[in-house]
């Protein structure tokens, strides 16, 4: 199981969009059981109280209220893609974990 979890910030003020695309190790869209292969900020997604979201990548159903933030990988190997469309300092200062990098660097 893989969870991914996006701060309020990232998703909100990191860009005026973004998407996560699952695809499989040939490049193709993953074909799964949901026919869902990506995720992004026009679907019905479920939020923390906080405001950051949580996507969960896994085989098995994550529950009735994570079902929302489901993405259904291959049995064998996969890669993720995030796309963001116009993204702003916020993002420059993000590393893949979500946790503010050490400005010292950071390459201009």
């Amino acid at each position: 199981m893989l969870s991914l979890h996006f701060d309020k910030r990232l998703i909100t003020e990191g860009s005026s969009s973004w998407s996560l695309t699952l695809y499989d190790t040939t490049n193709f869209r993953v074909n799964n059981s949901l026919g869902c292969f990506k995720m992004g900020e026009k679907d019905s997604l479920f939020y923390n109280n906080d405001g950051s979201c949580d996507i969960y990548v896994q085989m098995d159903h994550p529950g009735r209220e994570k079902k929302y933030n489901w993405l259904v990988p291959p049995e064998g190997p996969f890669f993720l893609v995030m796309r963001l469309s116009w993204p702003n300092d916020l993002l420059k200062n993000i590393d893949v974990a979500g946790q503010p990098k050490n400005h010292s660097n950071l390459r201009k």
